[in-house]
């Protein structure tokens, strides 16, 4: 992220999430499992450093599901979850937030007709 940050012009913007992917997918998931997976989080300091694949990684399976592999979508993407995105991230509380899930919102805002500048 830090490289990114100073890179030069000529190379492309992409979005980026300073947290890692099974963070983004846990906003997804209902509070009370959001929770469970943010308690494993605090336990390994993952919000002043996020934790590292190779860290999180046996965590993340235990909590999403034993068979899942990195870059999978474990759940199922519906209203419901999307609905859960978009609170998880306006709520203060939780302790982390994706650029991407911001974006993504934004375009479905736009979409919809409620939303008409993106946050970029």
């Amino acid at each position: 992220m830090d490289n990114y940050k100073h890179k030069p012009t000529t190379i492309a913007d992409f979005l980026f999430s300073y947290m890692n992917f099974g963070d983004f997918l846990s906003m997804h998931c209902d509070r009370p499992e959001l929770e469970r997976w943010w308690t494993s989080c605090v336990s390994r300091n993952h919000f002043s450093i996020p934790s590292h694949s190779s860290e999180y990684m046996s965590a993340f399976k235990a909590f999403i599901g034993e068979d899942y592999e990195k870059g999978d979508t474990p759940i199922r993407i519906n209203c419901h979850t999307l609905e859960n995105v978009r609170m998880h991230q306006k709520d203060q509380s939780i302790p982390f937030k994706c650029d991407f899930a911001t974006i993504f919102l934004a375009l479905i805002e736009i979409e919809q007709g409620s939303y008409r500048e993106l946050p970029i």
